[in-house]
């Protein structure tokens, strides 16, 4: 017949369970930890940048280094969750210019389309988009799909010609925040937002534009 546990042997199984609790969660943790990784664009180049996020998975930070480029065709991805999209840019406002892409994209295809997870949350930083010889963008020359959640930040939006009169365009459910970005519009440029409403009598969605 085995004997009851005392109370010295029921301390040190509850020891022996803390420290077997406390090994798992560090090897859980540590799970969770690798499997986020920094995927690095080899240029700013638009060719170097969608290779990039092509390999970025949920949890990845995609690196995009300091430079300039004219792209001449658009990026396009369907970003898993909780993914960040980081230029070069400084913590200063804007971020200093130091990741900058223009637009020479001669179609009307959007310079940079994403397509946000309706989980977790998607981050673009430190990021210069200029206007350059482009046709005009009339879906909105960097274009947010969701539904999902999203932060922009740093980032520096130059729209000085009238093919990006749609700067950025955010749509079917995209919610988020913008801050510590500098907004250089002319004329009729402006944040497109079309979350939903339809337009009386049918039409276009329309929003806060």
């Amino acid at each position: 017949m085995l004997a009851a546990p005392g109370k010295a042997d029921r301390q040190t199984i509850g020891i022996q369970m803390n420290k077997i609790i406390a090994v798992l969660t560090l090897c859980l943790l540590g799970t969770s930890l690798a499997q986020a990784a920094t995927v690095s664009a080899t240029s700013c180049a638009a060719a170097d940048v969608q290779a990039a996020l092509n390999l970025a998975k949920a949890g990845d930070t995609v690196l995009i280094p300091a430079g300039t480029a004219n792209w001449s065709q658009g990026v396009s991805w369907n970003a898993p969750q909780n993914v960040t999209i980081k230029g070069a840019g400084t913590t200063a406002t804007g971020g200093g210019d130091q990741t900058v892409i223009i637009d020479d994209i001669p179609s009307g295809s959007p310079l940079l389309k994403i397509s946000i997870s309706s989980s977790g949350l998607m981050r673009l930083t430190g990021i210069t988009f200029r206007s350059g010889s482009g046709a005009i963008k009339d879906n909105g020359t960097i274009k947010f799909e969701g539904p999902g959640n999203l932060r922009i930040d740093h980032c520096h939006i130059i729209a000085s010609t009238t093919a990006n009169y749609k700067a950025v365009q955010f749509g079917s459910g995209v919610f988020g925040v913008m801050d510590s970005c500098i907004l250089d519009f002319t004329g009729t440029h402006a944040l497109y937002f079309f979350n939903g409403r339809n337009e009386p009598g049918g039409g276009d969605w329309m929003g806060n534009y």
